[in-house]
């Protein structure tokens, strides 16, 4: 008996994310398509079985004989090597200054800081701001959002509505950290590389911000009302593949969410019909280390896929989300990768739950609807 896939899938109007199945047109309901969440059961549209089966098909195996933090090791090294770059393992303080505070958000029932965070190493040292908000009397968990800049860091996502029920929230805006572009002399980037050459494995940007998300973890840590032990690390796009990442290398984030972080993300590279190796390489070789472009018109020789990256979380959460206009990110490519990687948290004895995601309507954008699906996960799984 096939196990039926598990999502939590919340469209509007009908749910066949390509439109390709004849009769059945996005605009109106067609019998093969269900509503339904990440507690139960739904059915694809026969379009998307089919589509999905073929790249499930492609895929290669996920290791998991043997004991699997040996095997989870193996799939860390093999990222930093051939996409990501090695990230700095170095000893490092962090020290966390509260700058300003503000108890107005949520009629007084929470706090609003901005921290200056200082990291500290042998050979340099860097600070960059950041914002918490949390409930006074404590957060049942915390999501960390690295962020795109805005002018009011308030604004950047739905705080009264995560914090009234319960949770706190802590936002890096990622070019505080370094630039998104090809110079490595500035921000964060340019106290660690201090001037030399990239190397073929050093970190690419992406890297970078992975790591400062994991020095923020240091932090958050020493927060008395956070429980570290509920943390969730967010991001959206090119920073959905910084979560994944931040997720993979440190054990610490017990879920890890992914917005329409598609190529180099939670997207497979195996008949992703989006954005490829080649597209992503050319305008953003800086994410990566020099090893990802090697595979440019070679993603059927690859030893891994992105369900690796996902898989490589177990056995923490991990969350996918997706959107039906994003053909870019390419959705049914992600929700492939996330249902390869729940059949491995299986394999591992853990349940498909570990495994969240929905795909909603729309286009490329973290949105309300994005922020409500996250918290209904944390509010049942964390």
């Amino acid at each position: 008996m096939t196990t039926k896939p598990e999502f939590l899938y919340n469209p509007e109007q009908c749910s066949c994310i390509s439109g390709a199945e004849r009769g059945c047109p996005r605009n109106r309901k067609c019998a093969e398509c269900t509503v339904f969440h990440h507690s139960r059961s739904g059915s694809y549209t026969a379009c998307e079985r089919r589509t999905m089966r073929a790249l499930l098909e492609r895929l290669p195996k996920v290791p998991t004989d043997g004991p699997w933090e040996e095997n989870r090791a193996a799939i860390k090294t093999l990222l930093q090597r051939e996409e990501f770059g090695f990230l700095p393992q170095v000893p490092v303080e962090v020290e966390g200054v509260v700058e300003a505070e503000d108890e107005r958000l949520d009629e007084a029932r929470a706090l609003f800081q901005k921290i200056r965070l200082t990291l500290r190493w042998a050979e340099g040292s860097y600070s960059f701001p950041l914002w918490l908000a949390f409930p006074k009397d404590g957060a049942k968990a915390t999501f960390l959002h690295i962020a795109f800049p805005l002018h009011d860091p308030i604004h950047v996502m739905p705080y009264e509505e995560i914090v009234a029920r319960g949770m706190g929230v802590a936002v890096v805006y990622y070019t505080d950290i370094t630039s998104d572009d090809d110079d490595f002399t500035n921000g964060l980037a340019g106290a660690w590389y201090k001037g030399r050459a990239r190397e073929a494995e050093d970190p690419g940007k992406i890297a970078l911000w992975a790591w400062a998300l994991s020095k923020v973890m240091d932090y958050l840590t020493t927060v008395p009302q956070i429980d570290a032990s509920k943390v969730a690390v967010v991001g959206h796009s090119r920073l959905g593949k910084t979560a994944l990442c931040a997720g993979l290398m440190d054990e610490r984030f017990a879920l890890t969410i992914s917005n329409d972080s598609g190529c180099a993300g939670a997207a497979i590279n195996r008949g992703n019909q989006g954005e490829s190796i080649e597209a992503i390489t050319r305008v953003f070789p800086f994410w990566f280390d020099a090893h990802y472009q090697e595979y440019v018109g070679r993603a059927e020789e690859m030893p891994w896929d992105a369900h690796f990256l996902l898989a490589g979380i177990a056995p923490r959460r991990v969350y996918v989300a997706s959107a039906m206009g994003d053909s870019w990110a390419d959705p049914i490519a992600e929700q492939t990768s996330a249902e390869a990687a729940r059949a491995v948290y299986e394999q591992l004895g853990l349940s498909r739950e570990h495994v969240g995601s929905h795909v909603r309507q729309g286009g490329h954008a973290l949105s309300r609807v994005d922020w409500l699906r996250f918290m209904e996960y944390v509010e049942k799984y964390l």
